[in-house]
C-alpha cells in the first residue's frame, strides 16, 4: 500500500494519501481511547524531547509482548496483513511472528528501538510509570489484559 511506497524515499501522492488515512484513524480516537501503548510513550514525551509517533516504535516490542496472550487471535491477523506466511501456525505462533514483523518495519525505518535514545535512564522509568498510571488510566483500560503497575514498569524496562 501507499506506507511501503511513502517511505523511506516517498512517491509524489503516497504521503498525502498517508496522512489522510492518518487523520481518518484518529477522529474516533477521542470516543474510544487508545490502549497502553500510548498510554507509555506520552509520559515520555512531557518529560523528554521526543515526538509521540516516534516514542511508540521503541515501546511496541514490549506493549506487544504484553498483550500477545490476551490478542493472539487479532495479532495473527496482523501478521497476515502484513504478508506473513502464518498458514501453519497456530495463533500464538503466527501472534510472535506479527510481532517480529513489527520490529523489523521499525527496524527497517529507521525508527529508535531503545527508549534511551531520547535520554530515558532506568531511574526514569519509575517517574513515566506513575505518571501513566495516574494520567492515562483510560488508555490502560481499553488495553487486553489487566495492565498493572508492574506491567507498566517491565515495558518500560524491556523498551530501555
Amino acid at each position: 500500500g501507499n506506507f511501503g511506497k511513502g517511505c523511506p524515499q516517498p512517491d509524489e501522492e503516497s504521503p498525502d494519501r498517508m496522512a489522510m488515512a492518518s487523520t481518518l484513524a484518529g477522529i474516533p480516537l477521542g470516543q474510544v481511547g487508545v490502549c497502553a501503548l500510548h498510554a507509555l510513550e506520552h509520559p515520555m514525551s512531557s518529560y523528554f524531547d521526543v515526538h509521540h509517533g516516534e516514542g511508540l516504535a521503541p515501546l511496541a516490542r514490549g506493549f506487544l509482548n504484553f498483550v500477545k496472550p490476551h490478542a493472539s487471535e487479532k495479532l495473527s491477523k496482523v501478521a497476515e496483513a502484513m504478508k506473513v506466511d502464518v498458514a501453519n501456525l497456530s495463533k500464538e505462533e503466527a501472534a510472535e511472528r506479527a510481532i517480529d514483523a513489527i520490529t523489523t518495519l521499525i527496524r527497517d525505518l529507521g525508527l529508535p528501538e531503545s527508549i534511551s535514545t531520547f535520554g530515558v535512564k532506568k531511574e526514569d522509568i519509575e517517574k513515566l510509570a506513575t505518571n501513566a498510571r495516574n494520567h492515562m488510566v483510560h488508555n490502560l483500560s481499553c488495553t487486553p489484559g489487566n495492565v498493572t503497575f508492574d506491567d507498566i514498569v517491565r515495558i518500560y524496562e524491556e523498551s530501555m
